[in-house]
């Protein structure tokens, strides 16, 4: 058996097709997610969930992609930042060496807009705190784990229950909503993970526009 990649939030979206794209090669993928068909079904928010994900497994890469969207900060913060920032740091010590790619977003390095809702403000600050995290553990040094942070622009999936308006889109004068494929996602990790060993992506911002074309729907 090949390597072993555990990825969390995976029973759709980016984990589902960093799942689908791994397991096409010579990876050994453990799924994780609350609901779905994956090898380990539960709530991240759940302590004791996650010290079983730890004691269990030893991954060679480990995608810290679960996050979501939601109206109340506290269940905001406990997913997007607690849950993946302490699995973040357990692997870390963990692992004798590999890669960890945390999925933060675009959002992380926004500073917001006028009238922009409070589910906004609290997901925005949850991804630049993560990204925050990575990338003062990838400085450390302190293994020879590689640690990045992933930071897509729109992507097609359905965190907040479909689509985001984002302003910039107005602001730059385009029209057309035309999210990433979660697929082109995975292959960015593929291409972090396939670098040389002494090079070390610490983050990598991917952003998305796309402009007007009358022959798009």
């Amino acid at each position: 058996m090949g390597k072993i990649m555990l990825v969390t939030g995976a029973s759709r979206g980016i984990g589902r097709a960093v799942a689908e794209h791994f397991r096409a090669s010579d990876y050994q993928v453990i799924t994780v997610a609350r609901t779905g068909d994956v090898n380990e079904q539960g709530d991240l928010t759940d302590g004791a969930f996650r010290k079983h994900l730890v004691e269990k497994y030893t991954p060679d890469v480990f995608v810290n992609n679960a996050g979501i969207l939601d109206h109340q900060f506290m269940r905001t913060f406990e997913t997007n930042v607690m849950a993946a920032g302490d699995l973040l740091s357990k692997f870390y010590k963990k692992m004798p060496q590999g890669d960890i790619v945390n999925i933060s977003s675009i959002a992380a390095n926004k500073k917001g807009w006028e009238g922009m809702p409070d589910m906004r403000v609290w997901y925005l600050a949850s991804k630049k705190a993560i990204k925050d995290i990575s990338n003062h553990l990838n400085a450390s040094k302190q293994k020879p784990i590689r640690v990045t942070s992933v930071e897509p622009d729109h992507v097609d999936t359905t965190i907040g229950g479909g689509p985001m308006y984002n302003p910039d889109y107005a602001n730059a004068g385009l029209d057309h909503f035309a999210p990433m494929p979660a697929s082109y996602i995975a292959e960015v990790i593929e291409w972090i993970i396939n670098q040389p060993p002494y090079v070390i992506v610490s983050s990598i911002e991917i952003s998305n526009l796309h402009r007007r074309n009358a022959n798009r729907k």
